[in-house]
């Protein structure tokens, strides 16, 4: 008998320990989360993000036409203030057209200046809005002068940190061309990934 209680002395504070070592790492770990996900966006860090490449084919049977676009876009970030980012954004379009058995190419360089806000969803995400001005021009089709049109586009990500330094994210993208007898407005998905330094 006095064997049985002895052994409930030692058990019971050992199963105490145990149940208390877990609350404090559960206690420990979203604080621990919250300091890594607020890496992105503090003042002094480096974004660099790029938009997953993008490949477009159209075919027109009553024009015996067919095109081909690719476009790949990049962006670098800094965060000047919390949560607040300036930046530059560049995408390269590369364009076949094919008509009556020949092809031409052209080519659109564009450069644009960025505003953005990051806005925390919990330990994890970030909804990152960003609006962007700038120009693209556009050269190579013989039919066609060389041309530049105005662009402005706002971006509405929500990014997901899956670790410090790296980021993935989706959203609506919608984009104005003003210029050269042109007037289009865009409103695409995008998916983009990055990396957060600093």
């Amino acid at each position: 008998m006095r064997h049985r209680f002895l052994s409930l002395l030692i058990v019971v504070p050992v199963i105490e320990m145990a149940v208390s070592t877990g609350v404090a790492l559960a206690d420990d770990a979203p604080s621990a989360l919250a300091m890594d996900g607020r890496t992105f966006g503090t003042p002094g860090t480096a974004a660099l993000t790029a938009t997953a490449l993008v490949w477009q084919h159209m075919a027109s049977s009553s024009l015996g036409t067919d095109s081909t676009q690719t476009t790949g876009t990049l962006a670098a970030d800094v965060f000047v203030w919390p949560d607040l980012s300036v930046g530059l954004g560049t995408s390269f379009t590369h364009d076949v057209l094919r008509a009556q058995g020949s092809s031409q190419t052209a080519n659109a360089l564009a450069l644009s200046a960025r505003l953005g806000y990051a806005q925390p969803l919990g330990v994890l995400a970030t909804f990152w809005p960003v609006f962007s001005v700038g120009a693209s021009h556009t050269s190579g089709f013989a039919w066609a002068t060389p041309d530049t049109v105005f662009l402005a586009g706002l971006d509405l990500p929500v990014l997901f940190h899956p670790t410090r330094h790296f980021y993935v994210g989706t959203g609506p993208h919608f984009g104005l061309r003003l210029g050269s007898g042109e007037e289009t407005l865009q409103a695409v998905g995008s998916f983009l990934f990055g990396g957060a330094f600093g």
